[in-house]
């Protein structure tokens, strides 16, 4: 496992944010950034630095602004699922938290807000990097930890309705090669530890559009599925319906931008 990095915020530097930002939270524009920079806090939401590196785009678009990276993150970057660098994700911190979600709902400025003067202090982690060095590592961290290749004997079996591809396992996150089978898969009742350990993901033969993703137990039983609907495979942006293998109900909705994670919503 890779070495956690530490994030240390002291009870005075924490004061001293509260103290700079507005009791009701601003609209995220120049002077809202201008205030976070200066107060310190922007340092609990991006590593410029490492973000300016890792998008050879927005180095040639700002160049030495630092502003400008902390605003584009909160206005665009995010939403792009952009997250190297990132420390702190608004929108899927807002997702994590009913309470937060049902208070500010998409105010971006006052979710920051809640979470610089008492989302840390609460221990509230979700939609953070949680002590690695971005959000990028730690979900490179999640993902190493789930991974576990599969054996041919734990390929799950399809009534095939006239299909053509190959179905291929694969870690979470991964590609996996085109499958095209539009039956009902057999799988065994979920095991009473209903822990999504890996994931195998199926295309068109054109190895272009993503049809849907099954999840796995770690022993070997596929727990759930879903429907993948509007994907984009330009940007790999996606909406997944995924549903319960064994009530066939919906569990959740989650959205991707750019194949990154950014809403899940439990249903």
């Amino acid at each position: 496992m890779s070495v956690k990095k530490t994030l240390a915020v002291s009870t005075a530097a924490l004061a001293l944010i509260g103290s700079a930002l507005p009791a009701s939270a601003a609209e995220v524009n120049a002077d809202y950034v201008s205030t976070l920079v200066k107060s310190g806090t922007a340092e609990l939401i991006l590593n410029v630095d490492a973000y300016r590196a890792a998008y050879s785009d927005l180095d040639a678009a700002f160049g030495d602004d630092t502003n400008a990276y902390l605003m584009h993150y909160l206005t665009t970057g995010m939403y792009e699922g952009r997250t190297e660098g990132v420390l702190f994700n608004p929108l899927a911190y807002a997702d994590a938290y009913s309470d937060i979600k049902e208070a500010f709902g998409d105010d971006i400025s006052a979710v920051v807000n809640h979470y610089v003067t008492t989302g840390i202090t609460e221990a509230r982690t979700a939609g953070t990097a949680d002590g690695y060095a971005d959000i990028a590592e730690a979900e490179r961290e999640a993902a190493r930890e789930s991974s576990s290749p599969l054996t041919a004997s734990d390929t799950p079996s399809y009534n095939s309705t006239g299909g053509t591809g190959s179905n291929t396992s694969g870690s979470t996150g991964s590609l996996a090669a085109a499958d095209t089978s539009t039956g009902s898969p057999s799988v065994s009742a979920p095991a009473s530890n209903n822990v999504i350990v890996r994931d195998i993901k199926y295309y068109t033969n054109d190895e272009q559009t993503l049809l849907r993703v099954e999840y796995y137990n770690a022993g070997s039983q596929m727990v759930e599925y879903s429907v993948v609907a509007n994907y984009d495979h330009s940007t790999k942006s996606y909406t997944e319906y995924i549903y319960s293998c064994s009530t066939c109900t919906l569990l959740r909705t989650n959205t991707y931008v750019n194949g990154a994670l950014v809403s899940s919503v439990s249903n």
